[in-house]
């Protein structure tokens, strides 16, 4: 029997497909009925690497658009996702025309293939990938001081946060603004380097009124974030007065001033009290007062004899701190020096006579009380009060009016001056029958 030659007319069109090992299809054929067998074979070509630019957590992909060699359109593309120089797929996403638009990327650094698809099966080659790009999200800086509308001095310590992601850097930039937001030209700009997370900065001082800040921290991708706040600069000070003592006190004393009550003042004064005339070195004590309805005192004691100067200090809310003019005055902590002389008083038959010496300086008063106590319980009311007056250094009472009961008996004799100071002189003696 002879073979048959020459060419077969086929009833219908067949279609195939060579296949690669997976089932994926390299290439297409066909067949025609309307004429001697023929066939005509299709390639898809390997697809241009993408090209992925980075937004947040988004990236883009554009990639040309490609054709089969028999001049068919490339109807879809898989793009898929790679850790940079890894070798495992991580995730497909399926486009039909460029560019792509790849959502939710995660943080890391990224490459991208693409590969023609045509239908279910039929894949090209993959492509090249892409140069690696990194997804990242923003810095996000913060500032902690001032707090919103915070009430600050002129030149306040500026603090905040910086993230720390390896791609967020360590450079943050501050710029302050006049008024109540971040608009036209800063009037100062300061960066600084966070560590550890943390920055601070100290501006030049700022005019008294609103101001804006922000912080700016850039991150090796080029993305930036921005933290903004509004506070308000008094550059007012409080103006504390000192208003005594004046002239001569005691080494007890009290010193006395006003301060001012405007809106953030604070109502404690710190009196500060230097020896000397001057308000220099350190000083000899420090006190503390709270000023009520303006005006405030601090009783102090243990002055020397000597010059004292005082100088009142008062802050407000925003940090300013205003300081008295100094005030000087004289202590005498000398008192007079007055004495009881025992001498006739042992043995008494209740009718003594109290005599002493007193002081008879310029500031020494020239009356001297006696007082008599029985026992030696001198918080008890006194059983006798006499008074007598100092001549010539000298002061006597007379005898005692009315006769003391037998017992024993305590005298104190007191002497003040126009200061303040009281000299005391005390003996005991016992009245018989």
């Amino acid at each position: 029997m002879r073979r048959p030659t020459g060419r077969v007319a086929l009833p219908a069109v067949v279609a195939g497909a060579v296949l690669l090992s997976g089932g994926a299809a390299a290439a297409v054929w066909t067949a025609t009925a309307d004429g001697p067998a023929a066939s005509r074979a299709d390639v898809l070509p390997t697809a241009a690497a993408p090209v992925a630019t980075v937004s947040g957590s988004t990236v883009t992909l554009a990639f040309a658009a490609s054709t089969t060699a028999g001049g068919r359109a490339v109807p879809r593309y898989d793009l898929v996702r790679y850790a940079s120089g890894g070798t495992a797929p991580l995730a497909t996403t399926t486009c039909t025309a460029s560019p792509c638009t790849v959502t939710g990327v995660p943080d890391g650094s990224w490459q991208w293939t693409s590969t023609a698809r045509y239908g279910t099966n039929w894949v090209g080659p993959a492509s090249a990938r892409s140069a690696v790009v990194v997804v990242a999200a923003a810095p996000a800086p913060t500032i902690t001081a001032p707090t919103a509308g915070q009430l600050v001095g002129p030149a306040p310590e500026l603090r905040g946060t910086a993230t720390t992601a390896p791609a967020d850097g360590t450079t943050v930039v501050l710029r302050l603004y006049a008024g109540a937001s971040a608009t036209g030209t800063p009037a100062q700009t300061l960066t600084v380097t966070a560590a550890g997370g943390a920055w601070s900065a100290t501006p030049a001082p700022l005019a008294a009124g609103t101001w804006t800040l922000t912080a700016s921290q850039t991150g090796t991708t080029g993305l930036t974030g921005t933290a903004t706040r509004t506070f308000t600069v008094d550059a007012t000070a409080p103006g504390p007065v000192v208003t005594g003592p004046t002239g001569t006190t005691a080494g007890t004393t009290t010193v006395t001033g006003t301060a001012t009550t405007a809106p953030g003042d604070l109502a404690t004064v710190t009196v500060l009290l230097y020896a000397g005339a001057t308000a220099t070195g350190t000083p000899a004590q420090t006190l503390t007062a709270t000023a009520s309805a303006g005006a405030w005192s601090a009783p102090v004691s243990g002055l020397a004899t000597g010059s004292w100067t005082a100088v009142a200090r008062q802050a407000d809310s925003a940090g300013n701190t205003g300081t008295s003019a100094p005030r000087t005055w004289t202590v005498d902590a000398t008192p007079p020096p007055v004495t009881l002389d025992p001498a006739g008083l042992a043995g008494s038959l209740g009718r003594p006579s109290f005599t002493g010496r007193g002081g008879s300086a310029a500031t020494d008063l020239p009356t001297v009380t006696v007082l008599v106590y029985a026992g030696s319980d001198t918080t008890a009311a006194p059983v006798r009060t006499l008074t007598a007056t100092v001549s010539g250094g000298a002061w006597s009472t007379g005898v005692v009016g009315q006769k003391l009961p037998a017992g024993n008996y305590t005298v104190i004799a007191r002497q003040s001056d126009s200061v303040g100071n009281t000299g005391t002189a005390t003996i005991t003696f016992t009245t018989l029958v």
